[in-house]
């Protein structure tokens, strides 16, 4: 006789999903972005494709600077309560870069080596902007699979999940887990802060 199927999730990806809700604090941080955006008009090229994205080494302002500490017991905790690590005490944002994205462009999908947990905050959502998509790791295996007819998505056959951008949503995942930004609509820009965490000492954005 066969008994009734066990299932078991091993490997789990966790996703953290938390609020900041200080509007005084989320006005000022765009307010220092817009202002670092017109010192430095160029700012850098990584998965971006088009929009502006600082540079890793500017400060942004003091404000932004303060985010760090700010941040930083929050991911601890993430980082403990998901892992159990004792290594989550060691951790520190090791970068932390402005994004403003208009209408039209989005980022490309990839991963943040070097660190252990990313995360972005929202400041600033219009209507009709980009979410932000995981894809699943193994995705390159599924994608072997032709002819699949599912009835329904679920955590074990689905290849993306989605978060929609929300002013003060802090978003943190593990650094090696792929991600992407879709193509926005809005016909106003959207500004987030991202950042990595490490227990590393070297600096890696």
């Amino acid at each position: 006789m066969i008994t009734d199927i066990e299932i078991n999730d091993l490997f789990p990806t966790p996703v953290g999903d938390v609020y900041v809700r200080d509007e005084k604090l989320i006005k000022e941080l765009v307010d220092e972005i817009y202002a670092e955006m017109e010192r430095d008009p160029e700012g850098t090229k990584l998965s971006n494709r088009g929009g502006w994205q600082s540079n890793n080494d500017s400060p942004i302002g003091p404000v932004t600077q303060s985010l760090r500490e700010i941040l930083l017991p929050t991911v601890k905790k993430y980082y403990y309560d998901c892992f159990k690590s004792k290594s989550a005490e060691n951790l520190r944002i090791t970068g932390l870069w402005a994004n403003v994205n208009p209408k039209g462009t989005y980022n490309t999908q990839h991963i943040h080596p070097g660190s252990q947990v990313s995360g972005v905050l929202y400041l600033k959502v219009p209507d009709n902007c980009a979410k932000l998509d995981f894809h699943n790791p193994a995705r390159e295996s599924k994608m072997q699979l032709v002819g699949e007819n599912y009835e329904e998505y679920n955590n074990y056959n689905s290849d993306t999940f989605w978060f929609g951008p929300v002013v003060g949503r802090l978003v943190l995942f593990p650094s090696h887990l792929p991600h992407s930004v879709e193509i926005s609509e809005s016909d106003d820009d959207r500004v987030s802060i991202a950042f990595n965490a490490s227990y590393f000492n070297r600096r890696y954005d």
